[in-house]
């Protein structure tokens, strides 16, 4: 009922709503308990669509009040990418992976599902609890996680990449854009680079990076 309060519902049931807020809320309990900074979550693990019938998704603000970052498809090195960012500027981030680009506005589009921090959303209106998009026409539960588009303002992309003689940085920094959104069912932000598009595709394939980016949006503190 308090997210039904504060946020628009769509597609989502009452029964999977309670599962998936039980499932988030049990997630920032883990992480309460034993004092956990970050969680690499491995949210398509079998085990857990078994026990629980769903991916925690939904974003409890205990969350943010703790500072702590969840990661997803348990990768560390992406989780690791978001605390450094976090720790470093004392502001949320964001676990992305590049869904497209333009390369007429010299842009990406980038994103992921999972509980991301909705202090990143342009304003809590644009917030709003949809289907699990990847698993609802799979599954017994449709899921549910919290849809929205950041906000306008800098930011900065980490890759953290684990080798053999130990960790490889690339970073890539840009514009958050402002819109009416840029992608259906996902939590995302549209940045235009400081370099072009082609740049950054290059430097990544030639340097070699995991396919997800840490991100973190300088202009948030002033709002939140």
């Amino acid at each position: 009922s308090h997210l039904r309060s504060v946020h628009a519902v769509e597609g989502v049931s009452d029964g999977c709503l309670r599962r998936a807020a039980g499932a988030s809320l049990g997630l920032a309990r883990t992480a309460r308990e034993f004092g956990l900074d970050a969680i690499a979550l491995d949210d398509i693990n079998d085990e857990l669509h078994k026990v629980l019938g769903l991916r925690p998704c939904l974003y409890p603000p205990e969350l943010g009040e703790m500072g702590t970052i969840i990661g997803m498809e348990g990768d560390v090195t992406g989780a690791l990418a978001m605390l450094m960012l976090s720790r470093l500027s004392g502001l949320p981030s964001m676990f992305t992976e590049v869904f497209t680009f333009d390369l007429t506005d010299n842009s990406i589009v980038a994103g992921h599902a999972g509980p991301q921090n909705i202090a990143l959303a342009k304003n809590d209106g644009c917030v709003k609890v949809i289907r699990d998009y990847e698993y609802d026409t799979s599954a017994a539960l449709e899921g549910a996680w919290m849809h929205f588009m950041a906000k306008p303002g800098r930011v900065t992309m980490l890759n953290l990449v684990c080798e053999n003689d130990g960790f490889k940085m690339v970073i890539a920094r840009g514009e958050a854009v402002d819109g009416p959104g840029k992608l259906e069912g996902f939590p995302h932000i549209h940045v235009r680079l400081d370099v072009p598009v082609e740049d950054f595709f290059r430097t990544a394939a030639t340097t070699g990076v995991t396919h997800h980016w840490g991100l973190v949006h300088a202009d948030v503190a002033r709002d939140r």
